[in-house]
């Protein structure tokens, strides 16, 4: 077997059989198992990916460009405005220490700021044109 090839427990159809994968070409694996039915033998060729354009950190356009840099659970602690030049991200409600930390180096990443004003503190996140 050489070294490339994968043996062991492969997960089939909802149980774990044993098996071998082999790489028999850049995007097939042969897949060799062996199971109380005999020995099956198969290419297995994975789907391919769609590409998912990538947001560009240093070319913010849009509000939903600047959300896909948040972690979802941050997503949810914000409220975000968009305007002809930047983006508004004001806290929903306190954030704690950690949250505020994990938001302001994202906005920092986006060549943000936060903007300390009491009540009506937030961050802004310039877009480019």
């Amino acid at each position: 077997m050489k070294k490339e090839d994968l043996a062991g427990q492969i997960f089939v159809q909802g149980k774990f059989v044993e098996g071998v994968l082999k790489k028999v070409a850049e995007n097939e694996l042969l897949v060799i198992t062996i199971g109380t039915n005999g020995v099956h033998v198969g290419v297995f060729t994975p789907a391919p990916e769609k590409s998912m354009p990538i947001p560009n950190k240093d070319n913010i356009k849009s509000l939903e460009e600047a959300k896909s840099f948040f972690p979802g659970e941050l997503v949810e602690l914000l409220s975000f405005e968009d305007s002809p030049e930047k983006i508004i991200v004001k806290p929903r409600k306190f954030l704690g220490s950690d949250n505020f930390a994990k938001i302001a180096a994202v906005i920092r990443d986006l060549h943000g700021e936060y903007v300390s004003a009491g009540k009506d503190s937030h961050f802004v996140i310039p877009k480019k044109q």
